[in-house]
């Protein structure tokens, strides 16, 4: 499974658009380490493109979202969250 950048759209050419997908990793303290967090994203990002039987993922945008809440959580917690369309993909002629 690949994510494909706006330049490498220039080698390859979109069969089918299977649709947006999304993932998140689990809530964790804002002061944890973000990397880990994203590759987990990323990779259930992935797990799902290959569960609609996709070849590449297109359009990828990561983000973090917060919750900054008292009531809810006694320390800031903090997921990221990775979004992005699932494709069918062939060579470009």
């Amino acid at each position: 499974m690949r994510f494909i950048s706006e330049k490498e759209l220039e080698s390859v050419r979109i069969v089918a658009e299977i649709g947006p997908i999304e993932a998140a990793s689990m809530w964790h303290a804002v002061g944890a380490p973000v990397e880990a967090h994203r590759e987990t994203a990323l990779e259930k990002l992935r797990r799902l493109a290959r569960e609609f039987e996709a070849d590449a993922i297109v359009g990828l945008d990561v983000t973090t979202d917060e919750v900054v809440n008292e009531d809810l959580a006694p320390v800031p917690l903090r997921r990221v969250q990775a979004r992005g369309v699932a494709v069918k993909i062939a060579r470009a002629a």
